[in-house]
C-alpha cells in the first residue's frame, strides 16, 4: 500500500483518488484507451510506410505500451494519513499506479521537509525556538499565519 500524507484536505484527496480509480475502472475509458490504440496503431503503420527513418512509427507504439502497461494497467491500494490527526487513514484500492506512486513520492518528500523544519526550529535555544502549539503538523495551512501573529504580537511588545 502506498501512503500519501495530507495536512486537513485527507477527504478531498480520498475524494479525487476515488474519482480516478472510478474513471479508470469505467467500461467507458477501456474503450476510450482501446480506441486510441487501434487508431495509434493505424498511423505507426503509415509512418513506418511513409517515413524517411523507418522505425518512428514503431518507436511511438512502443512508448505507448510501455507507458500504458506500467503507469495505468497496474492498480494498487494507497492510504492517505492525516497528519494533523484529524481523520484516520483513508483507504482507496484500485488506483493506476503512476497516479499511486508519483502521489507517495511527492507527499513523503514533503512531509520528510515539514518534519525536519519543524525538529529544526523546536530545538533552538531560549526564546528562538518553535512551541508545540505553533507546529504545522498541528495546525496546517494556519501554521504560517500563526507565525505572523505571533511574530507582529512579539515586535510590538518589544517596542
Amino acid at each position: 500500500m502506498f501512503e500519501i500524507y495530507a495536512y486537513q484536505n485527507s477527504e478531498s484527496l480520498a475524494g479525487i483518488f476515488n474519482a480516478i480509480a472510478a474513471i479508470m475502472g469505467a467500461g467507458n475509458y477501456s474503450s476510450a484507451i482501446a480506441i486510441a490504440v487501434v487508431f495509434g496503431f493505424v498511423v505507426a503503420m503509415l509512418a513506418q510506410a511513409l517515413s524517411p527513418e523507418r522505425m518512428d512509427g514503431w518507436k511511438w507504439l512502443a512508448g505507448v505500451v510501455l507507458v500504458s502497461s506500467i503507469l495505468m494497467v497496474p492498480k494498487v491500494t494507497v492510504g492517505i494519513v492525516d497528519k494533523t490527526g484529524g481523520t484516520p487513514v483513508r483507504i482507496v484500492a484500485n488506483v493506476p499506479f503512476g497516479a499511486a506512486i508519483f502521489g507517495s513520492m511527492t507527499s513523503q518528500v514533503g512531509n520528510m521537509l515539514t518534519e525536519m523544519f519543524e525538529t529544526a526550529f523546536q530545538t533552538l535555544p531560549g526564546s528562538a525556538a518553535l512551541p508545540a502549539e505553533l507546529a504545522y503538523q498541528q495546525n496546517g495551512m494556519m501554521f504560517g499565519a500563526r507565525m505572523v501573529i505571533r511574530a507582529i504580537v512579539f515586535a510590538s511588545a518589544s517596542w
